[in-house]
C-alpha cells in the first residue's frame, strides 16, 4: 500500500511556492495600478529576462 503522508520538506516547499506566487501576482497588480494599461510590457519583460539570463 502506498503511504499518503506529506513529508515536512514537501509541506515547506508548498508553502514557499504559494508565498512566491502570491507575491508575483501582488507585484503585477501594483504595477498595473501605477502604469495603467501599459504595465503588461514591464511585467512580461520581468518574467522573461531571468529565463534568458539564467536559462
Amino acid at each position: 500500500m502506498i503511504s499518503k503522508q506529506l513529508s515536512p520538506f514537501f509541506a515547506f516547499f508548498i508553502v514557499a511556492v504559494m508565498q512566491i506566487g502570491v507575491g508575483i501576482f501582488t507585484y503585477a497588480r501594483e504595477i498595473a495600478a501605477i502604469t495603467g494599461n501599459d504595465g503588461w510590457i514591464s511585467i512580461l519583460l520581468a518574467g522573461v529576462a531571468p529565463t534568458l539570463f539564467y536559462g
